[in-house]
């Protein structure tokens, strides 16, 4: 069963569409359609990332869907070594910084700001303890052959 989490919108995505809004207005005013469009573009980037990213487990994966414009990333949950708060800038930026590894064996860290960070951690954790436990049955079962 997939558990959908949303991006959360923060004070600091909302001063920055706000602020590129007000500059690209301003740019076309002053008759600026170079640097208008490419503020506009800037606006597109901040608001789709804001508003359309969402955290998504499904079976033993991680994916992290990152809206209409950019590719979706996908973290395999035994592949989490590590999953916790880290607050920067005088406590204004709140994330979860997860950490893990792919096939190469490199070390590879990404941040997530879900809605729900506690409900986030609690199905990380469940989930990667399901998995655990399921490998933990198939080595018995070989064993046991």
């Amino acid at each position: 069963m997939d558990r959908t989490f949303h991006h959360r919108f923060t004070l600091g995505a909302a001063c920055g569409i706000v602020l590129l809004l007000v500059m690209s207005l301003y740019a076309f005013w002053q008759r600026q359609p170079v640097v208008g469009a490419v503020l506009a573009l800037g606006l597109l980037a901040i608001s789709e990332q804001s508003l359309h990213k969402k955290y998504i487990f499904r079976d033993d994966k991680l994916i992290i869907d990152n809206g209409r414009l950019w590719r979706d990333k996908t973290i395999r949950l035994e592949q989490i070594h590590d999953c916790r708060p880290m607050t920067n800038t005088f406590g204004l930026i709140h994330y979860m910084l997860i950490s893990y590894s792919t096939d190469g064996n490199n070390d590879r860290i990404e941040a997530v700001q879900p809605d729900n960070e506690a409900s986030f951690l609690t199905v990380l954790q469940k989930r990667k303890a399901e998995l655990a436990k399921d490998e933990q049955k198939s080595v018995e079962k070989q064993g046991h052959e």
